[in-house]
């Protein structure tokens, strides 16, 4: 099983038409060997793709394929380490950032830009999914940093989520700490009170 992610620049428009050249700076077969350092187990390569709302600018997307599935935190937050330092080598290169909109990939650029207390909190949870708060994807209307999108975890066995908020570009906006109604509290599983839910939320934040 494999693990596709992927991240997108904006390129000029004669660089991508008809097709993506061999050379774009900061995505050439030479960056990819030097990736591969921080990403082993990883294949690289580009296609075509678009930047921006509305009426989308070009842009080249690296895509990812890790030989192997990302199934827990600890993974997703070694990956997202290594997708930080890869952004920072291209912005050194291109002075941009990237727009992200593969829910893998901005979970693991979340984890990674969390601070510790959060990243300790996501121990023994699960990711769920990422979202867009502020965009529907399905009306194909794009995404970029006026934008908020949203990765959650759960632990299913205390009984809390996580939420990151992030940008399209992965910069992280905020955190939250949600517990449900139900789950462990005062060492047993049963129904929190009104009082221990607003207690734990206070402890959370």
């Amino acid at each position: 099983m494999n693990t596709e992610l992927a991240m997108t620049w904006a390129v000029p428009e004669a660089n991508v038409a008809p097709g993506l050249p061999a050379q774009i700076e900061g995505l050439t077969r030479a960056d990819f060997d030097a990736y591969g350092e921080l990403l082993p187990d990883t294949s690289f390569s580009i296609r075509s793709g678009g930047v921006g709302k509305g009426a989308s600018g070009a842009g080249a997307t690296l895509v990812m394929v890790l030989e192997r599935v990302i199934n827990d935190t600890a993974s997703l937050i070694a990956v997202g380490v290594a997708l930080r330092h890869i952004i920072e080598r291209i912005r050194a290169k291109r002075g941009s950032d990237p727009i992200v909109t593969d829910p893998v990939t901005l979970a693991a650029l979340a984890v990674a830009g969390a601070d510790d207390t959060i990243r300790e909190r996501l121990a023994g949870c699960v990711f769920r999914q990422t979202l867009p708060l502020t965009v529907s994807l399905e009306q194909s209307v794009g995404t970029d940093d006026r934008d908020v999108w949203v990765s959650c975890f759960a632990n299913y066995d205390v009984g809390f989520v996580v939420a990151i908020f992030i940008s399209p570009s992965g910069l992280v906006l905020g955190t939250s700490i949600v517990p449900s109604r139900r789950g462990i509290q005062d060492g047993e599983y049963r129904e929190r009170t009104p009082a221990e839910i607003a207690a734990w939320n206070q402890r959370a934040g």
